[in-house]
């Protein structure tokens, strides 16, 4: 028969793979970041044509779930100029 790891190797093993986990989801949330703020930067350069500034552009992130609150927005909204 094997043995089963004792508890604090089993925890330890766990906080680790928790640690890994979280470092991959930061890298990966700050790479998107990044790439959202470049393409905002690239619609707000004012030598885009009229059509794209009157365009609007809108992402939510909802929850799962029965009532499916919204967790965060991300919108995008030129107005013309006067």
């Amino acid at each position: 028969m094997s043995q089963a790891p004792s508890d604090e190797a089993y925890t330890l093993g766990l906080l680790v793979d928790l640690r890994d986990l979280c470092r991959k989801i930061g890298d990966s949330h700050f790479r998107m970041a990044a790439e959202l703020h470049d393409l905002l930067r690239k619609v707000a350069h004012p030598s885009l044509s009229d059509v794209d500034k009157e365009l609007s552009f809108r992402v939510q992130q909802q929850a799962f779930g029965e009532y499916g609150e919204t967790i965060r927005t991300i919108s995008l909204k030129n107005y013309p100029k006067t």
